[in-house]
């Protein structure tokens, strides 16, 4: 974060990591570590985006299974897709017909953010059942079936999501006030400030779940462990401000996406026909 802040601060523009590869690549292979480099980045952004609104069609089927008796079982994998095309061809009207509200909704989701880490963390601190420190921190018991290291490595994914997506104010760098000093702050804070409300959380809910078992079947646990801590209404009242959140998310995530496909194509290396 700190090498792109420096960068973005040096040169804030919408291709971004392509633009610095071209700046200060070796002459001699310039050309190809620039191609290749904007082809990673907007494929990781891509995927980046289905990972998003995955999740949220993800968690968003794990509370009508919740809610809604008998959908558990009648529940079928390719009920996934609708709900994620649904998701985005929504935030793709708004970031086409409706751009100026997604600042709004960056905002609100910001605040949202962190008011409901206050609450679940209070939620979790103040009715949950105390683990103990050894279960949180040297147990290393894999409850996936996978061995221990697969486990860990898969299990890095998810502390990822509290980093992940920083650098996406640089492709609206040419959209910022003041971009040379907003962008590579923006990216700073929000590692510091993801990074420490993500391990909070972390802890907060390993220490106050309770027993695992119960949960390791679910496919979004966050909804059946608050359920058992805080009860139906609660978290029927709270979770869904977890969707709420996480669709302005998909909408920014869209926005960046869009910004890095048009510098792309604007440079050149977009194939006409999607270019145009």
């Amino acid at each position: 974060a700190l090498s792109m802040a420096e960068l973005g601060s040096i040169l804030p523009i919408a291709g971004a990591q392509y633009h610095w590869t071209d700046m200060l690549a070796p002459e001699g292979s310039r050309r190809a570590i620039t191609w290749f480099q904007g082809w990673v980045t907007w494929f990781a952004w891509v995927s980046a985006l289905g990972g998003s609104s995955s999740s949220l069609a993800f968690s968003l089927q794990g509370v009508i299974a919740e809610n809604l008796p008998g959908y558990a079982e009648a529940q079928q994998s390719w009920h996934l897709a609708p709900i994620m095309i649904a998701i985005l061809v929504t935030t793709g009207l708004i970031n086409s017909y409706a751009f100026r509200i997604v600042p709004w909704l960056e905002l609100a989701s910001g605040v949202a953010h962190c008011l409901l880490f206050i609450i679940f963390v209070g939620v979790f601190a103040g009715l949950g059942t105390g683990n103990s420190a050894e279960f949180v921190f040297p147990d290393s018991t894999s409850y996936s079936g996978w061995g221990k290291f697969v486990a860990f490595n898969i299990g890095m994914l998810v502390p990822a999501w509290g980093f992940i997506g920083f650098d996406g104010v640089n492709h609206m760098s040419e959209e910022v006030r003041r971009a040379r000093h907003a962008v590579p702050r923006a990216m700073v804070y929000t590692i510091l400030i993801n990074g420490t409300l993500a391990l909070i959380m972390a802890l907060v809910i390993m220490f106050q779940m309770g027993d695992v078992t119960p949960y390791l079947e679910s496919g979004y646990p966050i909804i059946p462990i608050f359920m058992a801590i805080a009860g139906t209404k609660a978290a029927n009242a709270l979770v869904p401000g977890l969707l709420i959140i996480t669709y302005c998310v998909v909408a920014a995530s869209l926005a960046s996406v869009g910004r890095i496909t048009w510098a792309w194509a604007r440079d050149g290396a977009l194939p006409k026909y999607f270019a145009r």
